[in-house]
């Protein structure tokens, strides 16, 4: 640790430490590795100015630099009285590996891989600081979140390796303005302690493809002095609401949550609950016994993270003493293919997000088999199925332009010359039609109905019809 001071007032804070290569290659694959040696290099620099325009105005600069992630913060705070909230003006930018949800299970699921999705945060709005009164204290923030993904080599993706969306927006990035609001209540004497944090966060829809959402998190924990051992026991919920892109659902397993497997190894859901226990005690003045206890679930929620399903284990790890897990990916694709034919039969219903996520499945490719010719009877297989689907759910329940994205990348002509239809994009559809080597008859049947439309109405066409039918008798 190093401190230098600029003038009189300024005061740096530098702390920077070598890692050894034998110890990244114990970890994750370093993001955006080059082979370098400053990639190795992990750190903080602090810089902090108490009075920076002569009015006691505080600006605090910090970077922190890890093997595998960055954040940069720059918080300016003006003087306030004591009895009004403090306001803080921040900017921060981060890039970190999302592998609460994207995550591949390594190691008897103990640890989490780098599944290959980063996420970089710039968010940037004013934090509120209310004066604690009594046990309670709350923080309330405003800000613009702008959220872009990038693979390991720092490039800007909107799909993960299996070809699911890893952002709600379905583009390369996600923008949002959210309010969150905080409460805190801390008790403590010498033989316990309680805290209570409640926090709500609401997303504000100022344009119309920003996301809007409602998430709510709570945090309970109690400790309790038993003798020379020390009982904590806690637990922690929450739930979202509305727009939610995978990387924002509640991921279960890891450090403050199932202690013993990896960041989100254990499951992600929309919802979660999740109970810690511990008991400490001391067995030598230098060493410290626990025993824990964690459970927890995501009540069911997991079916509805979008474009996400339980992460499977490659052929070359070790699954030995292993139970495979349930659903499997398999598993999920028959119950997806088992809705959509129940769906259009008009015997269920299904939301828009359970209905997003069985067009995914059916149009995505990594679906489907490696034999060419099992690949061509799934894929054609999997067009009616799809087709049979929008022709039965109402059009708002469904984005047509994303599902046309989805269509046009399957090679799904006939589900793509139908969108092109009902938007009234005949030449459109009719080229869709025509690409359809397999089944040309789809081409021609789409021609004759279009004119049969047009021949039938009392216009222009109606009356070419009837002078070609005189010209016909005439000429015989």
């Amino acid at each position: 640790m190093e401190t230098a001071y600029i003038g009189r007032l300024a005061k740096i804070d530098v702390n920077v430490d070598l890692t050894h290569k034998l110890c990244a290659s114990l970890m994750l694959t370093p993001f955006r590795s080059t082979g370098s040696p400053l990639s190795l290099v992990i750190g903080s620099l602090y810089i902090k100015h108490p009075n920076l325009f002569g009015g006691s105005e505080k600006l605090d600069v910090s970077l922190d630099k890890g093997l595998y992630d960055s954040n940069v913060l720059i918080a300016y705070r003006r003087p306030r009285p004591e009895w009004l909230a403090q306001q803080s003006f921040v900017i921060q930018h981060s890039i970190a590996p999302e592998i609460g949800v994207h995550g591949v299970p390594m190691d008897n699921f103990s640890r989490s891989g780098s599944g290959g999705v980063n996420l970089s945060r710039l968010a940037d709005g004013l934090d509120l600081n209310e004066p604690a009164s009594t046990k309670w204290s709350s923080t309330t923030s405003i800000k613009f979140e702008h959220i872009r993904p990038l693979s390991d080599d720092g490039r800007s993706i909107s799909r993960d390796f299996d070809g699911f969306p890893v952002t709600c927006s379905g583009s390369s990035h996600d923008n949002m303005v959210v309010l969150r609001q905080e409460s805190r209540y801390a008790k403590a004497n010498d033989h316990s302690f309680c805290h209570l944090s409640l926090q709500i966060g609401q997303g504000i829809p100022v344009l119309s493809k920003w996301l809007i959402f409602n998430r709510f998190k709570f945090i309970a924990s109690k400790g309790l002095k038993l003798g020379p051992a020390f009982l904590l026991t806690s637990l922690t919920g929450g739930s979202i609401v509305g727009d939610m892109a995978p990387y924002q659902a509640f991921a279960i397993g890891g450090l403050g949550s199932l202690r013993g497997y990896g960041e989100g190894a254990v499951g992600s859901g929309r919802s979660c609950l999740v109970a810690n226990n511990e008991l400490t005690f001391p067995l030598h003045k230098m060493l410290e016994g626990a025993i824990f206890l964690d459970c927890g679930t995501d009540l069911g929620s997991g079916i509805y993270v979008p474009g996400t399903f339980p992460r499977q284990r490659s052929d070359s790890e070790d699954v030995s003493g292993l139970v495979e897990q349930w659903p499997s990916k398999k598993d999920i694709g028959h119950m997806f293919e088992f809705i959509a034919c129940y769906v259009a039969c008009e015997r269920a219903n299904v939301s828009k997000s359970v209905l997003s996520q069985i067009l995914e499945y059916l149009t995505s490719q990594n679906n489907f088999p490696t034999s060419v010719s099992s690949h061509h009877i799934t894929s054609t297989r999997r067009e009616k199925q799809v087709l049979a689907l929008l022709e039965v759910v109402p059009e708002i329940d469904w984005n047509a332009s994303y599902v046309l994205g989805l269509c046009e990348k399957a090679q799904f002509y006939q589900v793509s010359g139908f969108i092109h239809t009902i938007r009234h994009e005949y030449l459109a559809a009719l080229d869709r039609y025509m690409k359809d080597v397999d089944e040309p008859i789809h081409a021609f049947s789409f021609i004759n109905k279009t004119f049969s439309k047009l021949l039938s109405k009392n216009g222009p066409w109606w009356f070419l019809h009837r002078d070609c039918q005189r010209t016909e008798e005439t000429g015989r």
